[in-house]
């Protein structure tokens, strides 16, 4: 049998000295060479479960963690269709059940590909361990984020209206780049709180729409057209020609990504072999908005 598995693109941002006037950027490739080096079979506490890589796979030039997820307080229990009852499953000294998920990433591009599982490693345990592996490792006050990667359909949808009611966007705090409007104001609540990240939201007169040339709709699809943004979410909401409702459109359920076809039987990397096809072409796809010559804000 074969399960078809999604995949979605992030992008990466790393920041050292995180919220403090020295704050730079993360040196990406060293980094997760780091990780492939001295992670492995490392372990962190997230919360209640327990997270981190159990194997690497060299993919030139890219990189590929399997990555595992558990809750060692939680016990374990086998179904029985046949008599739709559950037995307890001892396990030796003190394992327990995990669910696990590729990640393919591209150091040099800042992509990485997140195989979607359900149960899996959600994305914010992905940020949580990388954060908390890299400051084990010297690098100072590190704070990772994984922001979605927008797919084309966002600003095409955007575009499409007529009408402009709403539009919000949620930046995760910056360190540089913000010159305009929204942004700025966005990035300067954000310092001025010392915030992880900030919302804005504007609301257009009743029966009048928002500009799409100017402020925060104008910066939404500025951002959307770069595949490294420090967007976490947009959300647009208006009126199309030929549809009565209001329509709403986020950065969400508009992110960059593919499918792979796994085939049940194989093994996680022998499976690995359809991932890394859909996530190459993922990573080639943001990069070639990259080399559109568009601008890219961190």
């Amino acid at each position: 049998m074969a399960t078809v598995r999604t995949l979605d693109a992030y992008s990466i941002h790393g920041h050292l000295a995180a919220g403090s006037p020295g704050e730079v950027l993360l040196d990406y490739p060293s980094f997760f060479d780091a990780l492939a080096a001295r992670g492995v079979g490392r372990s962190l506490k997230v919360g209640t479960e327990t997270v981190g890589p159990v194997d690497y796979v060299d993919l030139g030039g890219r990189m590929a963690f399997r990555f595992i997820s558990g809750n060692d307080a939680e016990s374990a229990e086998a179904y029985d269709p046949s008599t739709g009852t559950t037995i307890p499953v001892e396990l030796e000294r003190e394992r327990f059940i995990v669910s696990s998920a590729w990640v393919v990433v591209d150091p040099e591009a800042r992509i990485l590909i997140l195989e979607r599982k359900r149960p899996g490693v959600p994305v914010y345990q992905l940020e949580r361990y990388l954060s908390g592996f890299g400051r084990n490792e010297g690098f100072d006050r590190l704070s990772v984020s994984l922001n979605p990667v927008p797919s084309p359909s966002f600003v095409e949808e955007i575009l499409s209206f007529d009408r402009i009611r709403e539009a919000s966007i949620t930046i995760r705090r910056p360190n540089h780049s913000f010159t305009e409007s929204a942004r700025e104001a966005v990035a300067q609540i954000a310092r001025d709180s010392n915030a992880g990240s900030a919302t804005v939201q504007v609301n257009a007169e009743r029966k009048e729409s928002l500009e799409k040339d100017s402020g925060i709709v104008a910066d939404i699809v500025s951002f959307a057209k770069s595949p490294i943004t420090p967007v976490l979410n947009a959300v647009v909401k208006g009126f199309r020609a030929g549809f009565g409702k209001e329509r709403t459109v986020s950065l969400k359920k508009h992110q960059l990504k593919a499918t792979a076809t796994l085939r049940d039987a194989d093994s996680p990397r022998q499976q690995l072999e359809a991932v890394e096809a859909s996530a190459i072409v993922l990573i080639n796809q943001a990069k070639e908005v990259e080399e559109d010559g568009l601008e890219e804000i961190d």
